[in-house]
């Protein structure tokens, strides 16, 4: 929560490949003024999940 730059609010969630090892990880931002960090985790958390492990399957 604007910790890397103020004004960004990001959240990030990693894939895994078929080790069980981060190789990547899947990142989204917005102006911290469009979004509160509890909408983040409530709206777009769920979405960055579920992309995740789709993802997740084809590094695999």
């Amino acid at each position: 929560d604007q910790e890397l730059e103020m004004g960004l609010r990001s959240l990030a969630v990693p894939l895994f490949n078929a080790q069980g090892q981060v190789q990547a990880a899947l990142n989204v931002g917005v102006h911290a003024g469009q979004m509160t960090a509890r909408e983040m985790i409530e709206r777009v958390l769920p979405e960055l999940q579920k992309a995740a492990r789709e993802l997740t399957l084809l590094l695999r």
